[in-house]
């Protein structure tokens, strides 16, 4: 092999494992994952609002707050996550409790 197929080979796997390295590179966070925690869903719409309304939060979680909180407290290290370098802010106990709920129910 010559000098020139030899510098052109080296290129062309440098470029390939650029490429590869590209794949499987972390990306930021999308801009709505970023809000959750003040603006998301749970928030918005069940968190704050249903905690004033008991007939409503008993109506769409089929548990009054007392029992959803007594619920939480049996369960919730169970369904505790810690951070991660993969999933930085997992969801909270009290949010996932209710998507269970609200799922099975």
């Amino acid at each position: 092999m010559d000098a020139d197929m030899l510098a052109v080979f080296m290129i062309e796997e440098e470029a390939e494992e650029d490429e590869m390295i590209s794949m499987y590179a972390r990306h930021d966070a999308n801009e709505l994952y970023k809000t959750r925690k003040s603006e998301g869903h749970f928030v918005s719409m069940i968190q704050i609002p249903l905690k004033n309304d008991k007939e409503m939060f008993t109506k769409l979680f089929r548990l009054n707050p007392q029992q959803s909180n007594f619920v939480l407290s049996s369960v919730g290290e169970d369904l505790a996550r810690k951070s991660t370098n993969a999933v930085q802010e997992p969801i909270d106990t009290e949010e996932k409790l209710a998507i269970t709920v609200r799922y099975v129910g």
